[in-house]
């Protein structure tokens, strides 16, 4: 097979892997609410989509072709969140219910530079502390593990929060 063959393999793997990590993207920020980023993200994705298809439904045998759209589907998704991960970011709020260790927990997760907020509740088995810890999402798995480190029993919930206003979030980076 000549280099000139090769080419259209790799600009349909190209396409797919650009336009597979743009629609995970987009899908994200449809879920944040951000309707002007995802328009413009789904134009150029379908734009991909169209070009990469139309080199593949050519000539649905040629097996270069149909590999590097499978292939390029699949490192898109992966490629897609990395680069979510990374790049478009948002906050987590990080619940940590523990029975006898909440106070230390807001302690070291203050200490390490966070906000903690701590409460109390009912559980079935008495009364429990809680902590909630407001993060950047890149920032959870430092919270987990101080969490872990105070109270390795401490019940903990992750969630994505989908908006901010005021309140105390740590400016540097970990």
């Amino acid at each position: 097979m000549d280099a000139n063959a090769l080419l259209v393999p790799a600009a349909i793997l190209g396409l797919r892997i650009l336009g597979i990590s743009l629609s995970t993207i987009r899908t994200l920020l449809m879920v944040r609410g951000q309707k002007l980023f995802s328009v413009i993200i789904s134009l150029v994705e379908f734009l991909t989509y169209a070009f990469s298809i139309g080199a593949v439904v050519q000539d649905l045998t040629d097996p270069w072709n149909l590999s590097a759209y499978a292939v390029g589907s699949a490192v898109g998704i992966w490629a897609g969140m990395v680069i979510e991960q990374r790049v478009v970011g948002g906050y987590a709020a990080i619940d940590a219910i523990s029975p006898q260790r909440s106070h230390e927990i807001a302690e070291a997760v203050r200490d390490a530079g966070y906000g903690a907020t701590e409460g109390w509740g009912h559980g079935a088995e008495g009364q429990v502390g809680t902590v909630r810890i407001v993060v950047r999402r890149k920032e959870i798995g430092a919270i987990l593990a101080i969490i872990n480190r105070v109270d390795p029993g401490a019940f903990v919930t992750v969630e994505e929060t989908s908006r901010l206003q005021h309140g105390y979030l740590r400016l540097g980076h970990p």
